[in-house]
């Protein structure tokens, strides 16, 4: 490649998905041979100090996107660039979703920009990543089969440091822990999990949760083994993970899934709704919904679960993996 690859978009520990997926893709990237250029300097700073010092990264705090080659890690990131040969990876469709809704003015034309920007990151970018055959899908049933081949799916990096450590910690009670946010595909089922959970009158259980802005201190006030524990920063994740006897996802639909695939990772059975994700995340999960989920809480099914065999859903999504599969999408289009 004759032009450095820009990369555009959010690197943030904020909490979300894409924003997690960003810094990683980011964070093995910089070690490879790859000429780079990176926008949003502060959201990086963690990892400056480890980029080699052989090579060569610029870094750009302009608004404007400019360069030859361009790779946008989400369609809210994607603006027209006269001559750029461009990529941008779409997480989900969540935009064009009809159970998200916002019924104030603001929220529905907001969504409305949202989707247009979506439409045109797909028509003008030179190839779309995905990072599940899911989205893929989703793609292709709203733009057409015709445009299957322009779609390349590559999953989400799981950081190496989940994949390098073991479960050992135990603990006195049960702990079923829960880390992710709010939104309006996992609240739902939070609800009933909760409601489900303070039924059960075991003392040896908790629910420990994590995230920001929860939205159900009422519900669990009267119930002392629901902890809310507020946010819970990066480098706390894997040790948390390792604290939990099992982890509950409650997501309806994902594009794909990485709090569970973390999980996995750290060889922690799953609690996973029986939502609309990707195969490579729901299977080899404890898949619970309405009717089951009191049946599974008090038989402590997780208990007997083999994580061996959910961890190796986690090995391919390894950055050694997943890095020289983009780089070989890199070279197809950035040349």
């Amino acid at each position: 490649m004759n032009n450095p690859i820009r990369l555009i978009g959010n690197f943030a520990h904020s909490g979300t998905g894409v924003a997690t997926s960003n810094y990683s893709l980011l964070k093995y990237l910089i070690q490879t041979d790859l000429d780079l250029e990176i926008t949003n300097l502060d959201s990086i700073a963690e990892i400056l100090p480890k980029i080699p010092m052989r090579r060569k990264i610029a870094y750009s705090l302009f608004l404007h996107p400019g360069g030859k080659n361009i790779h946008f890690l989400d369609p809210d990131s994607f603006k027209q660039v006269k001559g750029a040969k461009i990529i941008t990876t779409f997480y989900d469709l969540y935009v064009f979703d009809k159970r998200k809704r916002d019924f104030s003015i603001f929220g529905y034309l907001l969504n409305k920009t949202r989707q247009k920007k979506f439409d045109e990151a797909f028509k003008f970018s030179d190839l779309i990543m995905t990072i599940s055959t899911k989205t893929k899908e989703d793609l292709i049933k709203r733009y057409g089969e015709k445009y299957s081949r322009k779609i390349f799916v590559i999953n989400a990096i799981i950081d190496d440091k989940f994949l390098k450590t073991d479960k050992k910690i135990k603990n006195k009670n049960t702990v079923i822990g829960y880390i992710n946010n709010f939104t309006w595909n996992k609240a739902e089922k939070l609800r009933v999990f909760i409601e489900t959970f303070k039924n059960i009158k075991n003392a040896s259980l908790r629910f420990n949760i994590y995230g920001k802005n929860f939205p159900f201190a009422d519900l669990i006030k009267d119930d002392k083994r629901i902890r809310y524990l507020g946010f819970l920063p990066e480098d706390k994740i894997v040790q948390t993970l390792k604290e939990f006897d099992v982890y509950l996802s409650t997501s309806t639909i994902e594009g794909f899934g990485l709090p569970i695939m973390q999980a996995k990772a750290c060889n922690v059975p799953v609690l996973c709704y029986d939502g609309d994700l990707p195969s490579i995340v729901k299977r080899n999960t404890l898949v619970w919904d309405d009717a089951n989920l009191s049946e599974i809480i008090k038989g402590r099914l997780w208990e007997n679960f083999d994580v061996e065999k959910a961890s190796k859903d986690a090995e391919k999504c390894r950055s050694d993996e997943i890095i020289p599969k983009i780089i070989k999408v890199y070279n197809k289009v950035f040349t």
